[in-house]
């Protein structure tokens, strides 16, 4: 079953079965605005312009080991998590798990792709290419 958290500005839980209380009873980073949805398997946050690396967080937050894939949403300024089968995680203590403030998220250096093309491949991608005939594509007038 989900359950749902809505935080009030100073970050307490308005909703969701748990008291309000601060950011600091809590233990949230700061740089959460609010739990938009949380279950079992999966969480997804909301987080306030101060936070300027989305790419590294999102890759701290898939190096986790309880994280399966996390993305991020730019238009909507939100993170999803979906965590591992088998795991039940509890969306406020896992976010207190996660670091307080935008500068001690680590660096995660983005995966470096092998080069693993040959040049055989190349020539198939090539006359692929060659065969999409853009002139038979009838537009209704």
């Amino acid at each position: 079953m989900a359950t749902s958290y809505q935080l009030d500005s100073a970050f307490g839980v308005v909703d969701g079965g748990v008291p309000a209380s601060s950011n600091r009873d809590l233990g949230l980073p700061r740089f959460i605005d609010r739990i938009l949805h949380a279950s079992s398997r999966r969480i997804r946050f909301s987080v306030e312009s101060s936070l300027k690396d989305h790419d590294n967080f999102t890759r701290h937050l898939n190096s986790l080991s309880s994280v399966e894939k996390a993305r991020f949403n730019p238009w909507a300024s939100c993170y999803v998590v979906v965590f591992k089968t088998g795991q039940s995680v509890d969306a406020i203590d896992w976010l207190a798990s996660l670091p307080r403030r935008n500068r001690e998220i680590p660096f995660v250096p983005e995966p470096v792709a092998a080069p693993n093309t040959s040049s055989s491949d190349v020539q198939v991608a090539d006359e692929d290419d060659d065969k999409f005939v853009p002139t038979r594509i009838i537009l209704p007038v």
